[in-house]
């Protein structure tokens, strides 16, 4: 339930739904505790409200929720193999990142980890995870992520393609 939750919140935040996507970040968080507070789960939980947050220009709130993550992050070291499977995607480079990408979202990239934007640069096109989303043009054009969307394989056939997603970016 966390997980979906968190899913939506996350695309709360992109719809420009903040609030809802704080308050669903929330209730993923009350879910998650539920069934025993996983830190690597909570962490992640709380960077979605964080970004939640960002949206609502709430600093205060924003650096609450990633002082959170990051001691979340923190506790779940050594006992990764214990949090569930789809949250094993969630490791300290993806922290790293995505806290950059709350602050920038807040209009405070400065007080992103310098690691962070590293980190998003020397991803490879090769990662399983998604490239970061953010309106401020995350990842930078530069990144090795923004070139090789250049040279991205032709897309599937209509028979074969996905249903196009509603999402306006």
């Amino acid at each position: 339930m966390a997980n979906v939750l968190s899913c939506m919140s996350l695309l709360a935040t992109y719809d420009g739904n903040p609030n809802d996507a704080v308050t669903l970040a929330c209730r993923a968080q009350d879910a998650a505790r539920a069934v025993g507070e996983q830190p690597l789960v909570m962490s992640m939980l709380h960077l979605r409200e964080a970004f939640a947050h960002a949206s609502l220009r709430d600093a205060e709130a924003c650096r609450q929720a990633v002082d959170r993550s990051r001691d979340q992050f923190e506790r779940s070291r050594g006992h990764e193999a214990e949090a569930p499977d789809w949250i094993q995607y969630f490791d300290e480079t993806k922290l790293l990142v995505d806290t950059g990408i709350a602050y920038a979202r807040l209009g405070e990239p400065a007080r992103a980890d310098p690691s962070s934007l590293r980190a998003c640069v020397e991803r490879t096109p090769t990662s399983s995870e998604a490239v970061p989303f953010t309106p401020t043009g995350w990842p930078p054009p530069s990144s090795s992520w923004a070139n090789s969307t250049r040279h991205a394989p032709a897309p599937a056939s209509p028979s074969t393609s996905p249903r196009p997603s509603t999402r306006h970016e």
